[in-house]
C-alpha cells in the first residue's frame, strides 16, 4: 500500500520527497532517497510514538525501505490546512493553534526519545553546510545574501550563550511549526491534526517575544497561502530574558535547516488583529 499509477502527484511542499494522494484522499505516501530516506525514517519514528499520546497526528499504514530508497505511507489527517484558511478564520485559528501548542509543550519531557537541542543539531547544521546541502535561497529577509559558512560560523560563535539558556527551557517541540503543518476543522477551527513531524522533538522553546514584525493576515489576503509561519514556542508570558547573541545564533540556525517552512515566527495580537513576531529560539532551523 505505497502509492500505485492512480495515486495523484502532490506538488505543494519543498521536503524534497516524492509524494502522492490516494484516489480517495484518505492516504499519503512519500518516497525519497538520501537525506531524505533518513527524514522519513524519522517522521515514521515520531509517528509511531505519537500514537501513544493524546496528540493527533497521521498514522502510519504502511513502511518499506530497500536500503536506498523508502516509502511511508500515512492516513490522511482530516481538516484544512491552517494555510488555507480565509482571512476572516485566523483569529480563532491562532487562538487554537497557541493552545494545541501549547499541549504539544505540555507533554512529559522524558517521555520522549527524539532530541532537538543544539549539541543534536549544530552537528547536523555543520554536515549539512560541508556538502553543499542548505539552499541560500530560502533564506528569510534578514539573511538574504549571507552565505552558509558565514552563518555556520555565527552558529558556532552563538552556541555557548545559546545553550545556556536552553538548558531550562527544553520541551517537546513540532519541530517546523508553520501553518500548512497544522490541520483544523473548518467550522470549529480546532486543530485537527499534524503532519511533517520529523523534526519533533526535546527543544529550546522560548515564550512570546514582543517586536512585532509583520501582519499576520493582510485585509487584502483572503487566502492564507501567504501566511507568515507561526511559532513552535510555549505559550506562557512574555519574556525579555533572551540576549541579543541568543537572537544571533538563533538567526544564523534558522537560515540552515535544509527545505523546510524556514522562518519561525510566533503570534501575539495587536488591535485585535493577528501579527507575526520573529522567534529568538536557538535552533538549527534552515541548517539542520
Amino acid at each position: 500500500m505505497h502509492g500505485g499509477d492512480d495515486w495523484e502527484q502532490v506538488t505543494i511542499g519543498r521536503s524534497g520527497a516524492d509524494v502522492r494522494r490516494s484516489p480517495d484522499g484518505a492516504a499519503y505516501a512519500k518516497s525519497g532517497t538520501g537525506l531524505v530516506r533518513r527524514e522519513l525514517v524519522d517522521e515514521r519514528d515520531r509517528l509511531e510514538w505519537l500514537a501513544g499520546t493524546d496528540l493527533p497526528a497521521a498514522r502510519v499504514l504502511d513502511w518499506t525501505d530497500d536500503g536506498e530508497t523508502a516509502t511511508l505511507t500515512t492516513s490522511a489527517v482530516p481538516g484544512v490546512a491552517m494555510s488555507d484558511l480565509p482571512a476572516r478564520s485566523v483569529p480563532g485559528a491562532v487562538t487554537s493553534l497557541g493552545r494545541f501548542l501549547g499541549r504539544v509543550h505540555a507533554v512529559r519531557r522524558e517521555s520522549c526519545p527524539f532530541e532537538r537541542w543544539l549539541s543534536v543539531t549544530v552537528p547536523i547544521a555543520r554536515l549539512r553546510v560541508d556538502r553543499g546541502l542548505v539552499d541560500t535561497e530560502d533564506f528569510d529577509h534578514e539573511r538574504d545574501g549571507r552565505s552558509a559558512p558565514d552563518l555556520l560560523d555565527e552558529l558556532v560563535d552563538g552556541r555557548p550563550r545559546a545553550e545556556e539558556l536552553e538548558l531550562g527551557d527544553l520541551v517537546v517541540c513540532h519541530g517546523d511549526a508553520c501553518l500548512p503543518n497544522f490541520l483544523v476543522d473548518a467550522d470549529s477551527l480546532e486543530v485537527t491534526g499534524m503532519i511533517d513531524v520529523h523534526r519533533l522533538g526535546i527543544d529550546y522553546a522560548q515564550g512570546f517575544v514582543l517586536s512585532l514584525q509583520r501582519p499576520l493576515v493582510q485585509e487584502s489576503e483572503a487566502p492564507q497561502s501567504r501566511v507568515q509561519r507561526m511559532s513552535d514556542q510555549r505559550v506562557r508570558k512574555p519574556s525579555m530574558s533572551i540576549s541579543s547573541q541568543s537572537s544571533r545564533t538563533t538567526s544564523s540556525t534558522c537560515a540552515l535547516d535544509g527545505p523546510c517552512h524556514n522562518h519561525r515566527s510566533s503570534f501575539s495580537m495587536q488591535g485585535g488583529a493577528p501579527m507575526a513576531t520573529t522567534s529568538t529560539r536557538p535552533s538549527s532551523r534552515f541548517l539542520a
